[in-house]
Formats: structure tokens, sequence, C-alpha cells
């Protein structure tokens, strides 16, 4: 049995639910529908069963398309009383998230930015509380390498202390630390065990473990939302000569956040890709790859600026948790793409 909506809210969600199928006409009820349909949605969805009303055009269900609509219209994830952490934040695009990110987070909020290099985190910092009222930050030097959830859970948890504050609008982690691994050899020559469990320990296993301390560590009651980020690469879909290990990495990475946004449903996830960026690692892959063609590709990049600067990213990132219309455990581009996976005959 579902509870009765007041004529004048039907009629609302009504129009609302007819724009979305293209059925609407007068654009001036759009702020008006759109605002009271995400103001009763949920209510609507969890009550209504489908046979309460249809659509005009070929008695279309309307609930599935509200829900679509909704989905497409979350609220803002910045201006919040946020707990931000990054790792990977000492340099990079790490660093460029950081300074862009901090000046749209709301008051009280505070970032804590874990790298291995204790002075260039000192760095950042002086730089990100230059740019943000009202909002504090703090460093933690942590070799992620060292994967041990005891280490994790005493370093993250003694940083979070030190806020003094009970509970968070949002918690935010950003897992931006990566390696781009031995690109000088090939594939078939990745015959050093230790190398390749290393690579995957700093690139992988410390992923898993860090995201799980950080959830147990800011759960429901200490944030009333909770969102993880992975800075993810086109490399992780695309075969490219001598980036064998970073595109399993990043693979393994998004496969994971997949995964983990279908079973924990109260937590977005995001799977963001920055494009070929003008970084350290872009140098370093330069450097050393084996392949003519990576090579000749990477300076290509670099010399005619095709490549996106760490500061044009980490504005495109912050518009994407301004938008937050991607559905959770997506990979998203730059551009607002999403990786949609297709079989062909």
């Amino acid at each position: 049995m579902t509870t009765p909506f007041r004529a004048d809210r039907l009629q609302h969600i009504n129009c609302f639910s007819e724009m979305c199928m293209g059925e609407a006409h007068d654009a001036r009820l759009f702020n008006t529908n759109l605002r009271l349909a995400k103001q009763w949605g949920s209510k609507l969805l969890k009550l209504l069963t489908f046979s309460d009303f249809r659509c005009k055009n070929n008695n279309k269900l309307v609930p599935l398309t509200v829900k679509k609509l909704l989905f497409k219209t979350k609220m803002s994830l910045l201006g919040k009383k946020t707990l931000c952490v990054i790792t990977g934040a000492s340099r990079g695009i790490g660093k460029a998230i950081t300074l862009k990110l901090v000046s749209h987070l709301g008051p009280k909020s505070h970032v804590i930015l874990i790298a291995r290099d204790q002075k260039a985190l000192e760095s950042v910092k002086v730089e990100a509380l230059s740019k943000a009222t009202d909002v504090s930050v703090s460093v933690l030097p942590l070799d992620l390498s060292n994967v041990s959830k005891e280490l994790y859970h005493t370093a993250l948890n003694g940083a979070i202390e030190k806020t003094c504050t009970v509970r968070f609008d949002l918690a935010l982690l950003i897992q931006n630390a990566a390696t781009v691994g031995p690109v000088d050899l090939r594939a078939l020559q990745l015959r050093n065990v230790d190398l390749v469990r290393d690579y995957f320990d700093l690139n992988v296993t410390s992923f898993i473990i860090f995201n799980n301390v950080f959830f147990a560590l800011c759960d429901e009651h200490f944030a009333k939302e909770r969102m993880a980020v992975n800075i993810s690469s086109g490399a992780s879909y695309a075969s490219l000569p001598s980036l064998h290990l970073y595109s399993a990495g990043k693979a393994a990475r998004d496969a994971f956040y997949r995964c983990f946004a279908a079973e924990e449903t109260g937590i977005r996830v995001l799977n963001f890709n920055p494009g070929p960026v003008t970084t350290d690692m872009q140098m370093e892959i330069y450097e050393k790859t084996h392949s003519t063609e990576i090579k000749e590709w990477s300076k290509d990049g670099m010399d005619n600026s095709t490549f996106a600067t760490c500061e044009a990213v980490a504005e495109k990132f912050v518009d994407c948790l301004e938008r937050n219309d991607f559905e959770s455990g997506a990979f998203r581009t730059v551009d607002n793409h999403t990786l949609v996976f297709r079989f062909e005959d």
C-alpha cells in the first residue's frame, strides 16, 4: 500500500517526468519542477508503485524516468565540512588537486596530505593554506609501499584525531599515489618476482588496504556522506608498449572500485581519468621507455602542449565533484565521458 501524495506535488513530479521524456514544452516550469521533484523524489520512489501514474507518451512508466533524472541532478559534493585525505599529494596531480580543491571545501574542513617526502608536503601545505579560509591542513609522511593495516590505521587515526571534529558532512578519500613501473623492460622480461610483487604491493595492495582502513575509521557515524576517488588512467584499457605493470595496476584499481561501489551503495565511488598529463611521471616514461612509439608520443605531447597540465586536470576534477552526475563506480574522463564496455560480434 502506498502513501498518497498531495495533488500539487504529483502534478510537479508528473511535469518533471514528462520533461525527462522530452514531452514538456513549458521551460518556465523546469526549475520549479526540478526542485520539487528532488525534494520529494526519494520519498516518491520508495512509496509509489509502477501503477500509481504513467507518462502520456506510449503509457511509459514514470518512476524509472524520475529515478534517472534524480540521479543526474545530485547535489554538489563541494562546500561541505569535509575531511579529505589525498595520497601522492607532494607533487604532480595530487598537489594540483590539493591546491584547487581546498578553496572549494566548506568551513571547518580538514585536509590530510600523504606522501613520503615530508619537506615537499610541508611546502604544499603552506601554499594550500594561503588559498583557503577556515580550512586546516596537516601532513602525514607515510611510505605506502610498506603495506600494513596496523601502520595505516595508527598513522591515519592519529591524523584524524588531531582534527578535534566529531562529525563531518563528507569524508573524501582521493587515492592518487602511483608509480609507472619498469618501463625499460618488455613484458616478457618481467621475471624478477620481487620487482613485480613490490610493484603491486604499492600500486594495488596498499590501495585496497588503505581504502578499507579509511572507511573503517570514517564510518557512517563519522560523516553524513562518504566518497572514494581513484585517479585512474586510460592505460587501464589501452594496449601500450612498456606500460605493462602500470596498465595492469590501474585496471586492477578500477575493477576493485567498481565492485566496491556495487557492494557499498552508501559510498560514492569514482575512477577519474585525467588523460595524458605533463608530470614527472610522464618525463620518466619518456626517459626510460624501451618503446620508440611511446617515446615519440610522450615527447610530442610534452613539446607541443597537447598533454594537459596538472592545474587543468585539477580544475576538471573539482568540476566533476561540483556536478556530481556520475554513476558510482564509473570510469569518468576529464571531458565528462564515461567508459562503457560492449561486446562486438
